[in-house]
């Protein structure tokens, strides 16, 4: 991923001061971001290819033809790993726009403070999820990104560790990782399963279902610990409009 921002509002006024916002704590992190600035959603589903190689998008849900809902539900249909920022003055558009699990929602009125701190945390979360773990197989030590690693699979005395790109393999016990695993946001969520908060995307009785829309067996006795956990991650990076 580049460090690349995407800013996309309708109103030249409210876009003007996102942009000052933006770059503003963006100096106060010393991230050296792109600025990719578009002023309606066609202007910017043009670029597609280009905006969809961003951390964050800063979307105006309320604009015409394509609005920010539209965009964000295909920006996550194609990276799924992208932080949404939605910024409105709609409350009546908030709960459908839920469907695309932003990271944040900032209202116009409150821009000056919701907006700054919506910046402050994403660059934050995304801080902790370049964070290499290493992983010791054998003679050598395996290094992957923590956001990169879907879940870990035990099989006999070996470790598979998923990504959206490749499985590595490692000799080891899943136990052994689930510790050191647990500040990093990974949760035991069956007997041979170790699975990555980020990835999960819903929770039933009987299994889960990851942002690549696989799904992975779930203990009875863990439901409710997952449930939680999973809960307050959400509430964690995600804040509605009250």
């Amino acid at each position: 991923m580049k460090n690349r921002l995407v800013l996309c509002d309708d109103n030249d006024i409210d876009r003007k001061i996102e942009r000052q916002i933006i770059e503003k704590t963006l100096k106060i992190f010393m991230r050296n971001y792109e600025i990719c600035e578009y002023s309606n959603g066609n202007e910017l589903m043009r670029n597609f290819d280009y905006v969809l190689e961003s951390d964050v998008a800063v979307l105006d849900i309320d604009m015409p033809n394509i609005n920010g809902i539209d965009i964000a539900n295909q920006m996550i249909e194609k990276n799924h790993l992208i932080n949404i920022i939605f910024v409105t003055n709609r409350s009546d558009l908030v709960f459908e726009a839920i469907r695309c699990r932003p990271f944040r929602f900032v209202r116009k009125e409150l821009m000056d403070k919701e907006l700054e701190e919506a910046i402050a945390s994403v660059m934050s979360k995304i801080k902790d999820e370049i964070l290499l773990y290493e992983f010791a197989s054998g003679y050598d030590t395996i290094k992957i990104r923590i956001k990169d690693i879907l879940y870990l699979e035990s099989k006999s005395h070996y470790l598979h560790i998923y990504t959206n790109d490749e499985v590595k393999v490692i000799r080891g016990k899943i136990s052994d990782y689930e510790t050191k695993l647990a500040d990093y946001g990974f949760l035991r969520v069956h007997l041979g399963y170790l699975v990555n908060i980020r990835s999960i995307y819903s929770i039933t009785s009987k299994e889960i279902t990851l942002d690549n829309g696989e799904k992975l067996p779930i203990s009875r006795k863990n439901i409710a610990m997952i449930k939680e956990k999973h809960a307050n991650y959400v509430r964690r990076f995600v804040r509605g409009i009250s």
